[in-house]
């Protein structure tokens, strides 16, 4: 994404994550957009107190941010800070350096550089001093960036159940079916079986994600004997996949999992 101009904001409150200020935006209704997790948050980046720089929507996808000014091609770039009527805020020397290397990494004209409040009428953005962010893109250096928080899975839902019969015992299993979202081979599953006794065999599906083989299957176990106090397992995805890149997965087991997936 090529950008022609930024507006720059504070958020009127102390040091938060990118994920509180998404949904503060999606109580206010904006319209979700972009490929990334948080698609509500108007801003493109969000500038931590120490500097640290989180994703916010996708570079691609138009910001809201600014009446008249919520088009692809304006970058929006908000920095942690309070109200200067309530809580007397002045940004970090980390938070200039690092939107200064912000509007460097995207080539932002330093004639095409405003705040908020120069093109709407509002308080925004506080105390940030706009020409001092201007002066130092010339020594400006590539801010740190938080990686996007894709690889951040909740517990998995259970999605559906269904009952399966053996032909030749009558017997019935009701599997329970866990759904997650995209994973990578680096991802650690934490696994509990929430059910006592003995260790239960649960099956691990590889949904490919563009082109790729069939889907591919894989006996993993949960729990162990008398299964009291060793009910989880605990793998990381490469031991039951290999190098198999990024996939989606689904676990379908017989009795309720907890499941969490880290890194």
């Amino acid at each position: 994404m090529i950008f022609d101009m930024a507006v720059l904001h504070y958020t009127l409150s102390d040091d938060v994550p990118a994920y509180i200020v998404d949904e503060w935006h999606e109580a206010r209704e904006f319209i979700p957009r972009g490929t990334n997790v948080l698609k509500y948050i108007g801003y493109h980046y969000l500038v931590r107190a120490f500097g640290m720089v989180e994703p916010g929507r996708s570079l691609d996808a138009q910001p809201t941010h600014c009446p008249g000014y919520n088009r692809a091609g304006v970058l929006a770039i908000c920095f942690c800070g309070s109200t200067p009527d309530e809580t007397p805020w002045y940004p970090t020397d980390f938070q200039y350096k690092s939107g200064a290397g912000l509007l460097v990494q995207h080539n932002i004209p330093k004639d095409r550089i405003f705040g908020h409040g120069q093109l709407y009428d509002t308080s925004c953005p506080g105390r940030l001093d706009i020409p001092r962010i201007i002066r130092m893109m010339e020594s400006a250096q590539a801010p740190y960036v938080l990686p996007i928080k894709e690889d951040e899975m909740p517990r998995f839902e259970i999605v559906r159940s269904y009952d399966q019969v053996n032909e030749k015992t009558g017997e019935v299993t009701t599997w329970r079916v866990y759904g997650c979202g995209r994973v990578n081979h680096n991802h650690r599953l934490d696994i509990l079986a929430e059910a006592p006794g003995g260790a239960y065999t649960c099956y691990a599906y590889r949904v490919p994600i563009g082109k790729a083989p069939a889907n591919q299957a894989e006996t993993i176990k949960v729990g162990g004997w008398d299964n009291e106090d060793n009910r989880g397992a605990s793998f990381y995805l490469h031991q039951v996949f290999g190098e198999c890149g990024e996939f989606r997965m689904t676990i379908h087991s017989p009795v309720p999992l907890a499941i969490e997936v880290g890194v």
